[in-house]
């Protein structure tokens, strides 16, 4: 099959067509064959091998993830994959201005960016600045383009259950099993964030600040490859629409290893992510750095605006893992708040996750040193992993639905 573009005009009658059209078109696969083949069939980095490790670093390096702003599919819940078929909506331009304006004080040695339309967009709105564009190389890696989705692809959620019912089912809830035209993407993925890895890190001491624009699913692959989590870890690290997320790796040559603290993860481009009560049958677990409490006013603000049902909502629970919840105020600062009162449960990390995944009808606060803090969140997430840490003065959103605990976002709290 001949590689062919989809010029922008044709957008607009592809999505007018019928489901069927994008599962079988020639442009895609072979219809008389189960074998999928597009531009990217080339590349050969569609393996479901274990993820290489990470290249070892000889400097500091500072790495911003952001996801592409809301595309045209994303509004109507179509599945894009690694398709170029959607662009931005309005709403997606807003959310980029919205992110470059935010990494407006940031210089970068590089940006690194997927092919995908959607991505590049995103690109161009971050990199110009007041009419100024950023002063450094721009360098577009295809194993940065979007998880593959193969005949998934064009269609949306409930199209997919009708064509291919028992394929989406191991979709939805075996992600990292799932296969689909002769592939197993999710492994494919883990695989290719590697791939990606060693370009971003790989690329010499001169490129010390690194921007990456691409997509939901590669970005959580390329944190869960960094923080050594396997595929089955899949739609457990969230990436919002233009959200972004700051991972820094410190090597330590004479211990033969590197330390990578996550900074931030899925932080909105408008300032504090919203903490919002969640659907029945899953509970949120907030944590929170009480070294964050130097300026008290602000401080309660800042939650308040964070976690917007805070007074009066008996679902929440109060939780402190030492005695700096007094020592700092916050203890006052929160009844205050609140009128509601703290239950001491210790530090042990495994002690802490026995507390926080008891009771699945009740939301957790959890107030505590970083040092302690950092080791809940790695032990509700079971990452064994010594050499991750993460930044403090931050309040961090994990959600528990009975059989998983996802991290939504670990974002600054000052």
């Amino acid at each position: 099959h001949k590689n062919r573009c989809i010029s922008s005009k044709n957008i607009h009658f592809r999505l007018r067509m019928h489901p069927s059209h994008f599962r079988t078109s020639p442009i895609a696969r072979a219809e008389t064959s189960n074998v999928w083949t597009d531009e990217w069939t080339r590349l050969d980095d569609r393996k479901a091998d274990p993820p290489k490790q990470l290249p070892v670093l000889e400097s500091k390096k500072r790495v911003v993830l952001v996801r592409h702003g809301q595309s045209t599919w994303n509004s109507i819940g179509r599945m894009q994959g690694s398709s170029n078929f959607s662009v931005l909506t309005e709403k997606g331009k807003n959310q980029a201005k919205r992110t470059s304006e935010f990494l407006a004080d940031q210089e970068f040695d590089v940006i690194y960016q997927s092919p995908l339309g959607r991505a590049l967009e995103t690109a161009d709105h971050i990199v110009s600045r007041a009419g100024n564009e950023r002063m450094c190389p721009r360098k577009t890696l295809p194993t940065l383009r979007e998880i593959d989705l193969y005949g998934f692809q064009g269609l949306n959620r409930s199209e997919a259950a009708m064509v291919y019912a028992y394929e989406y089912e191991v979709f939805r809830n075996f992600p990292h099993e799932w296969k689909l035209d002769g592939h197993i993407p999710v492994k494919e993925l883990w695989y290719r964030a590697s791939l990606a890895w060693e370009y971003v890190l790989g690329s010499g001491s001169n490129e010390k600040d690194i921007l990456v624009v691409a997509h939901n699913a590669i970005n959580q692959a390329m944190i869960a490859v960094a923080c050594g989590l396997p595929p089955s870890y899949f739609r457990r690290l969230a990436q919002d629409n233009a959200a972004m997320t700051i991972l820094e790796f410190d090597p330590e040559i004479n211990m033969n290893s590197q330390k990578m603290s996550i900074n931030r993860i899925n932080q909105s481009p408008t300032g504090y992510n919203k903490f919002m009560p969640l659907d029945d049958g899953q509970s949120r677990i907030i944590i929170l750095d009480s070294s964050a409490s130097s300026k008290k006013d602000a401080l309660s603000t800042a939650i308040e605006e964070l976690i917007p049902d805070i007074r009066g909502n008996p679902r929440i629970q109060f939780l402190a893992l030492d005695e700096s919840v007094e020592t700092t105020g916050m203890k006052a600062m929160f009844e205050e708040l609140t009128m509601r009162s703290f239950r001491k449960i210790g530090n042990n990390p495994r002690t802490a996750k026995s507390s926080l995944l008891l009771n699945q009808d009740l939301d957790y606060i959890l107030i505590g040193r970083n040092e302690y803090t950092k080791d809940v969140i790695l032990q509700l997430m079971g990452i064994s992993a010594t050499s991750i840490d993460f930044a403090p003065k931050c309040a961090t959103l994990l959600t528990f639905d009975g059989t998983a605990v996802s991290l939504r976002a670990h974002v600054g709290l000052q």
